[in-house]
């Protein structure tokens, strides 16, 4: 995408060979196609996790992360906006690949990069475990359209500085 670069991105993660772990990379290929965001926003879809995205991450102002929610005692197509605090002092995981969000910021900001100040995460629970199959589940296909439909009115609403009702703080179990 040529032009300027914006202050905010939207990143979609997901892996397209396990299922409805896909769904991220395929709000995000659907939110790009509208005008309103394009002009607001730079888009990225990834398969990659932990340290990996951190380059991603360097100049922006503001992240929306856009990924599943694995939990099988939800009902599979909710959207959940969460505000993600910087409060990770600490870098955590056992390799980069394990490195969580709160950690991969702390290190960026340990080295002096320009790391954002706003994050923002979209999830979507989904039920299935991690299968290898390159297709959503029949219920998240059924659901799509409305699912898509809310993330849009959750990127919306991050970037006109109103976040929804919904928008709630993290919970240290979910990052």
């Amino acid at each position: 995408m040529g032009g300027e670069k914006k202050n905010t991105l939207i990143l979609g993660l997901g892996n397209p060979l396990l299922g409805d772990d896909r769904l991220g990379l395929l709000l995000v290929e659907d939110l790009q196609k509208n005008s309103r965001l394009r002009q607001k926003a730079s888009f990225f879809c990834s398969s990659q996790s932990g340290l990996y995205l951190l380059d991603l991450l360097i100049g922006y102002q503001c992240v929306i992360f856009i990924d599943t929610i694995s939990c099988a005692h939800e009902v599979a197509g909710q959207v959940q906006c969460i505000a993600l605090k910087k409060s990770a002092a600490t870098v955590y995981g056992s390799s980069p690949h394990y490195i969580g969000i709160h950690s991969m910021i702390a290190l960026g900001n340990r080295l002096h990069l320009n790391m954002p100040k706003e994050l923002w995460l979209i999830g979507i629970t989904v039920n299935e475990g991690l299968q290898i199959e390159e297709g959503l589940s029949k219920e998240i296909q059924k659901k799509y359209g409305q699912i898509l439909k809310k993330v849009e009115r959750e990127v919306l609403g991050i970037l006109s500085g109103r976040p929804l009702k919904g928008a709630r703080p993290c919970r240290a179990s979910m990052c």
